[in-house]
């Protein structure tokens, strides 16, 4: 019997309320990133936002180093 890890469209539908509630981008970004397949990240809008915004938020916070 085969077993998936991850978390389902459902899953996202559940972060989506959490952010919604909390504001909280940061967490709903590691969790989509760890447990949603990574294919299915690039067609989900909703993650690619959060991610977005995760970006923006530590940018505005200048919470970022230049790589040489």
């Amino acid at each position: 019997m085969k077993y998936s890890a991850g978390i389902s469209k459902e899953g996202v539908d559940l972060l989506e309320h959490y952010v919604e509630y909390t504001g909280d981008v940061q967490t709903a970004c590691l969790i989509a990133l760890q447990g949603y397949p990574t294919q299915e990240v690039a067609k989900d809008l909703r993650v690619l936002t959060w991610i977005d915004s995760y970006r923006l938020l530590l940018d505005t916070w200048k919470l970022w180093h230049q790589r040489w």
